[in-house]
């Protein structure tokens, strides 16, 4: 059985709708969440839409994962393709979700 992320959990993906590698790491922590945290759920922002989000969060990269929450917050930026560095990123391991 796979492992419950804590409800306490927050998931924001900040993309460009129409760019490749935006598509790529939606599919990728989209992948990630099915397999990895139960169905986690993920807000998705449009960069584009916008501007006032990527301001309060100082984002000057896209795609950009935001770990919200557990703190301490947490920014990975890219397609998120190394599987490994995502998990370690979002502080999961063998298996297993890091609680709150």
């Amino acid at each position: 059985m796979k492992p419950t992320p804590p409800e306490r959990w927050k998931l924001t993906l900040v993309l460009l709708s129409d760019d490749e590698l935006s598509a790529i790491a939606r599919e990728n922590i989209e992948d990630i969440c099915r397999k990895e945290l139960n169905g986690c759920r993920i807000e998705m922002v449009d960069a584009a839409a916008d501007l006032d989000f990527l301001k309060k969060h100082q984002l000057f990269a896209i795609p950009t994962l935001i770990r919200e929450s557990p703190a301490p917050i947490k920014k990975i930026i890219g397609s998120l393709t190394n599987r490994q560095i995502v998990l370690k990123e979002l502080g999961i391991t063998a298996g297993t979700v890091r609680s709150p």
